[in-house]
C-alpha cells in the first residue's frame, strides 16, 4: 500500500510540474512567473525527496537480502543518510555522520549539529576510526561487501574545508589564561587529526607561536603545559612538511626548548622532544643547527639512562644527526660511544646501537674507544649467535672492517680473535651479500700481511732490524751485526743540496718538518731483501756526466727471481705504510695554507714513475758497493735519487692500453714554456713563470706565476717484481697573486726578450748578457712540455714530454713522464673534519689500480 501511495505521489507531481512547465513555456498572461517558478522549484524539490527516500528503501531491501534480513544497528548508520557509513566522521557535537553528507551540510553554510541542533563551536571533522572498525566486523560477520568510498578520504580533502579560524583562536588563548586549556586541545586536535596537523604550515605565524616567550616561561613552571606543548611540536613536525618549517625561522627559542625538554624530570616529556629532534633532524641543514645547538649531550645521556620509554626515541635521534661529521664528534666527545657499547653489551636495542656504532667508527677517535672497551671480541661473539639479525650481522662487519684497516696493533687482535674461531670465514659464506663482501676484503686483509705466530705471540710482519733478517737457527747470536738506526728516527730531515753557487735557491725546498722514507715493495717475506737482491748499475746519462759515474738500482738477482714470492696486494701494505705520514704531513700543510698571505696554497699528492738510484755516501763509495747484497738498514743510509724519464714504449702502452682499460677520458692537450727566475729579494725561492705561445705573435704570454713547490712528504718505493719503481709526493704550489704592477712588467720584458728556438734546449734562447734584467731576477732554467691529461673519478694523469735546460750547470735533458695526481684524497684531507678512513680507503684503491694496470708488467717483460 505503501509503495502504491509512493508511486502516485510521484505521477501527480510529475503532472504538475508539467502544468507549470507549460505555462511558462507559453507564456500565459494570467500567469504569475514569479509564483509559477516558485511553484516549480517546490515541485522538483518534492520529486527528489520522493526518488531518494526509494532509492535508499531499495537499498536497505538489497542489505536485507545479503545479511539474513538483518539491518545493520542504528549506531552504524549515518543520520542524515540512513545509509550504512563508510568513513564516519565525529563532529564537534560529539555525534557521528557519514563524512559525505555532514560536509555537504556544513558547505551550505549550517552551524548547528543535524541531530541535536547544537551550536558548534568548530566545524573540524575527525575520524572515527573505532566505529569504522566496528563496521568493517560487522560486515564481515555477516558476509556484507561494503561498496568503496565514493569521494577522496578526510585526510586530504580535510585541509580546504577545516576551519582555520579556530586554530587561530586556540593560538591566541596560548597567550592568555587559559593556556594550559588550548594547548590541551592542539594536543589532542594534532593527534587525531593529519589535515589539522597541516594547517600549522599554511597560517603565517602559527609555528612560532607555539614557542613565544611568554608561553615558555609558563610552561617551565607546569610540568603538564610544558608536556602539552612538546607533544604538540611532535605532532606538527609529523606533516612532512612542517619538519623545515618549525625550525626555518632559527629561532634559538626553539631548539633551546627543546634541549631544557630533554632535560625534564617528566619522562614523557623528555620522550616526546627527542622524538621531535628526530623528527626534524630527517632535513640536513636541521641537523647542523641541532647539533651546534647542544643537543646531543642530553640525548646520549637519555641512552645512558636506558629508560624504556624515551631509549628509542633517543636512539633514532642520535643516528639521524650523526650522519654528518660534526655531530659525530661532538657525540664522540660527549661519550656517545661507551653508552652505545654498554647498550650493546646488555643486548639492548641492537639494531639501532650497532648502526649508530658503525656511524661512529668513520672516526678514529670511535675506534680507539672501541677498541680499549675490548669491542672487538664482543663484535665477534655478537656474529657467532644464531639469532643475530641480518642488519646487526652486516654492522658488526662493516665495524670490524674499519679496525681492521684502523692500523696493526687492532689487525693483530682481530687475526687472533678470527684464527680461534673462524667466525668471518662463517659470514664469509653463508651471511648476507653485504656481510660477505665485507668479510672477504677483512680476510684478504688478514692475509696480505703475512701474519705468523711466534713463541705465542701473534705479531705482524712490518719492520725487522736488518739485523736479524738473514740469520738461521742458532746461527743468529753467534753473529755480531750492528744494529742501524730504527725507522722512526729516520723519516724527518731537511734536504741540503750542494749548487755551484750559494747564491741560487734550491732547486728542490723541503718544509721544515718535511718527511722522506724509502722502503720495499713486492717482496712477500720483507726479511729476504738482502738474500733476493743487489745494486745493478745503470746508465743515466745525465748522472753520468754530473758525477762521471753510473748510478746503481735495486734488483733482483738472477738465480731468485723463480724463488721468490711476490705480496698479492702491495697496495694496502703500501697505504698502510704511509698513512701516519701522510696525515701528519697533511696537517703542516693545512698551517702554510692559513699562514700564507701573498696568493694561493695549492696541495698536490702526486704519484710518479721512474726509478730510484743508489749513489753510496760518505762511508761507500759507488764502487765498493756495486753488485752487492745489502742489508735493508744500510741500503736505508745511502744517497738516492728519483729519475722520471721512462722508456718512450712505456709512454705507449699507457696511453693506447692503460686508459682505455680504465675509464680515465681525455681532457685537454697543452703546450707550455717554463721559466725559471731568480729573485734577490726572495733568495730561498724560485719563480715559475708559466707561459704559453700566442700563435698569432710567436712571442710567450703569461699564464701563471709561481713559486718552487715545497715538498712535505716524498715517499720512494722499490717495486723489485716490476720495471718501475714508485715515488708518492705530497707538496705544495704557491700561486703568486699579489704581484706589484712593476715586478710583473719587469718578468714580462725579461721573458718576452727570449726567442723561440727548437735547436736549442728547453726551446728559448736569449742573447748574450739579456738573461738578466738589473740586479734582481735572472733566468735560473727553462722547460718546454707537451702535455696530455686524462681524467677519471678521483685521479688526474698526466704524459709529458719535456725538454730542461739549466743556465746553472749548463745541463740539459730530454725526458719522457708520466705521472698521477689524486685530487679526490686531497679534497677529502682538506676538509675542516678529516674522514681519515674514507681518505685512505680511496688512497688504496687508487694505489690497487695503479698496480693492477700502470706497472703491472713484470721484470720479465
Amino acid at each position: 500500500m505503501a509503495k502504491r501511495a509512493e508511486e502516485n505521489a510521484v505521477s501527480e507531481l510529475k503532472k504538475e510540474l508539467q502544468r507549470v512547465v507549460e505555462a511558462l513555456v507559453e507564456e500565459d498572461d494570467d500567469c504569475d512567473l514569479t509564483a509559477a517558478a516558485d511553484n516549480a522549484i517546490q515541485t522538483l524539490g518534492a520529486l527528489k525527496e520522493l526518488k531518494l527516500k526509494q532509492s535508499t528503501d531499495q537499498e536497505f531491501v538489497e542489505i536485507k537480502n545479503l545479511v539474513g534480513f538483518q539491518e545493520p544497528p542504528p549506531e552504524f548508520r549515518c543520520p542524515i543518510s540512513g545509509l550504512l557509513m563508510k568513513d564516519p566522521v565525529v563532529l564537534a557535537s560529539g555525534q557521528t555522520y557519514e563524512e559525505q553528507y555532514i560536509t555537504e551540510w556544513l558547505k551550505d553554510g549550517h552551524q548547528k549539529c543535524p541531530k541535536t541542533d547544537q551550536p558548534l563551536p568548530h566545524t573540524l571533522l575527525i575520524p572515527n576510526h573505532s566505529i569504522k572498525k566496528m563496521v568493517m566486523n560487522w560486515c564481515k560477520l555477516h558476509n556484507f561487501d561494503m561498496p568503496r568510498t565514493s569521494h577522496p578520504p578526510a585526510d586530504e580533502e580535510y585541509a580546504a574545508t577545516a576551519n582555520s579560524k579556530h586554530l587561530v583562536q586556540l593560538l591566541n588563548r596560548l597567550s592568555s589564561s587559559s593556556a594550559s586549556d588550548a594547548a590541551k586541545e592542539l594536543r589532542l586536535l594534532t593527534s587525531r587529526s593529519p589535515s589539522f596537523r597541516a594547517l600549522f604550515g599554511e597560517i603565517t605565524g602559527a609555528v612560532p607561536k607555539l614557542f613565544s616567550p611568554l608561553l615558555l616561561e609558563k610552561a617551565y613552571s607546569d610540568a603538564r603545559l610544558h608536556d602539552d606543548l612538546v607533544a604538540t611540536v611532535l605532532n606538527v613536525s609529523a606533516h612532512e612538511s612542517n619538519k623545515a618549517k618549525i625550525l626555518a625561522s632559527r629561532n634559538p627559542l626553539v631548539v633551546s626548548f627543546l634541549i631544557d625538554s630533554l632535560r625534564s624530570k617528566n619522562i614523557e616529556t623528555r620522550s616526546h622532544a627527542a622524538a621531535v629532534i628526530s623528527a626534524l633532524s630527517a632535513f640536513d641543514t636541521n641537523k647542523y643547527l641541532i647539533g651546534e645547538s647542544g643537543a646531543i649531550k642530553p640525548l646520549v645521556d637519555l641512552i645512558t639512562e636506558g629508560q624504556p620509554l624515551a631509549l628509542n626515541e633517543a636512539t633514532c635521534a642520535i643516528l639521524n644527526l650523526c650522519t654528518v661529521t660534526e655531530n659525530r664528534e661532538r657525540a664522540i666527545s660527549e661519550g656517545a660511544v661507551i653508552a652505545v657499547m654498554d647498550k650493546i653489551v646488555g643486548r639492548v636495542l641492537i639494531d639501532e646501537m650497532l648502526a649508530i656504532l658503525a656511524t661512529l667508527s668513520s672516526h678514529h677517535r670511535a675506534i680507539e674507544e672501541m677498541d680499549e672497551h675490548g669491542m672487538i671480541f664482543c663484535l665477534f661473539e655478537m656474529l657467532r649467535e644464531n639469532n643475530i639479525s641480518e642488519q646487526s650481522e652486516e654492522h658488526c662487519v662493516a665495524i670490524i672492517y674499519v679496525m681492521c684497516f684502523s692500523d696493526r696493533t687492532k689487525l693483530r687482535k682481530i687475526h687472533e680473535v678470527e684464527d680461534a674461531c673462524e667466525t668471518l670465514h662463517r659470514v664469509a659464506r653463508t651471511g648476507t651479500s653485504r656481510a660477505k663482501r665485507k668479510a672477504s676484503s677483512i680476510l684478504e686483509r688478514l692475509n696480505s700481511y703475512q701474519i705468523f705466530k711466534l713463541d705465542s705471540v701473534v705479531a705482524v710482519m712490518a719492520y725487522v732490524p736488518p739485523h736479524k733478517r738473514h740469520l738461521k737457527g742458532g746461527e743468529a747470536s753467534s753473529l755480531p751485526s750492528p744494529a742501524p738506526p730504527p725507522e722512526s728516527v729516520i723519516p724527518r730531515f731537511q734536504r741540503r743540496l750542494n749548487f755551484k753557487s750559494k747564491d741560487y735557491p734550491k732547486k728542490f725546498v723541503y718544509a721544515e718538518n718535511a718527511i722522506s722514507r724509502w722502503f720495499v715493495v713486492g717482496l712477500a717475506d720483507e726479511s729476504r731483501v738482502s738474500d733476493l737482491t743487489r745494486l745493478e748499475p745503470v746508465a743515466v746519462e745525465s748522472f753520468e756526466r754530473k758525477s762521471g759515474e753510473k748510478p746503481l738500482a735495486l734488483v733482483l738477482k738472477e738465480n731468485d727471481e723463480e724463488a721468490a714470492e711476490f705480496s698479492a696486494n702491495p697496495w694496502i701494505f703500501v697505504t698502510e705504510i704511509v698513512q701516519q705520514d701522510l696525515i701528519s704531513s697533511f696537517q703542516q700543510v693545512k698551517d702554510e695554507m692559513r699562514g700564507y698571505e701573498f696568493g694561493e696554497v695549492k696541495p698536490t699528492l702526486v704519484i710518479r714513475f721512474g726509478r730510484i738510484l743508489f749513489h753510496g755516501n760518505r762511508s761507500f763509495t759507488v764502487e765498493s758497493i756495486e753488485g752487492n747484497s745489502l742489508p735493508v738498514g744500510t741500503l736505508r743510509q745511502l744517497y738516492k735519487s728519483f729519475y722520471t724519464n721512462i722508456p718512450p714504449s712505456y709512454m705507449e702502452y699507457v696511453t693506447t692500453n692503460v686508459v682505455p682499460e680504465t675509464d680515465f677520458e681525455f681532457e685537454e692537450e697543452k703546450e707550455l714554456y717554463h721559466v725559471k727566475l731568480s729573485d734577490k729579494m726572495q733568495p730561498d725561492s724560485t719563480i715559475s713563470c708559466k707561459c704559453t705561445v700566442a700563435r698569432d705573435t710567436n712571442q710567450l704570454e703569461f699564464s701563471k706565476i709561481e713559486l718552487n713547490q715545497v715538498r712535505h712528504l716524498v715517499a720512494d718505493m722499490s717495486c723489485l717484481d716490476k720495471n718501475l719503481d714508485l715515488r708518492l709526493m705530497l707538496c705544495t704550489k704557491r700561486i703568486l697573486a699579489a704581484v706589484m704592477d712593476d715586478e710583473l712588467e719587469n718578468m714580462k720584458i725579461l721573458i718576452s726578450s727570449a726567442r723561440l728556438d727548437s735547436d736549442v734546449k728547453g726551446g728559448l734562447r736569449w742573447s748574450l748578457g739579456k738573461q738578466s734584467l738589473g740586479d734582481r731576477y735572472t733566468v735560473l732554467g727553462v722547460w718546454h712540455t707537451n702535455a696530455k691529461t686524462f681524467g677519471n673519478s678521483s685521479m688526474r694523469l698526466k704524459v709529458r714530454h719535456a725538454d730542461r735546460f739549466d743556465f746553472r750547470s749548463s745541463n740539459g735533458e730530454v725526458a719522457n713522464e708520466v705521472s698521477l695526481k689524486m685530487p679526490g684524497v686531497v679534497s677529502l684531507l682538506r676538509e675542516q673534519t678529516v674522514n681519515t678512513d674514507l681518505a685512505l680507503e680511496m688512497l688504496e684503491e687508487n694505489l690497487k689500480l695503479i698496480w693492477k694496470h700502470f706497472i703491472c708488467y713484470s721484470s720479465s717483460t
